[in-house]
């Protein structure tokens, strides 16, 4: 009976890709599955709690959010902030926007390298990390920008 499981809210026995992962639990999957999990989430009493949790322990929820994904912890992230003097290690802009510089990880090995502002991480995410990209993408706005002065 390998690749199905029961879902302990509808009883029934679904195939795996109804459930989605958990890295945490057991199996490797969700306890309930989708339709259920998402019945459950939309409760609002589920909804109130999750909040009040959130809003409650903000700073336990980054520190096990950091450890989990980068593992550094809440501390070590805010040791790098004052380290960047509380600006994004590219462009070293102040985050405009109400979120926290987001953390740059090497997607391969995991290793945190800096913190960015939303806009430098999502172009090197655009850039898939990769130096001939960006570089590239330099040669082409150079190209570009000299044509521009010349046009004047």
């Amino acid at each position: 009976m390998q690749g199905t499981k029961k879902c302990p809210k509808c009883q029934e026995i679904l195939c795996v890709s109804f459930f989605q992962k958990n890295k945490s639990a057991k199996d490797g999957l969700q306890y309930h599955c989708k339709a259920c999990r998402k019945e459950i989430d939309s409760r609002p009493e589920h909804r109130a709690q999750h909040r009040k949790r959130y809003h409650t322990q903000k700073d336990q929820y980054r520190d096990d959010t950091y450890k989990r994904k980068y593992g550094i912890t809440l501390e070590e992230y805010n040791k790098m902030l004052a380290d960047q003097n509380n600006v994004c290690a590219i462009c070293g802009l102040f985050c405009t926007t109400k979120r926290n510089l987001a953390v740059d990880h090497d997607h391969d090995t995991g290793e945190v390298r800096g913190l960015l502002c939303s806009n430098c991480n999502r172009g090197l995410g655009h850039f898939q990390d990769k130096v001939n990209n960006l570089e590239k993408a330099i040669e082409y706005l150079k190209k570009y920008e000299k044509e521009r002065k010349f046009g004047d």
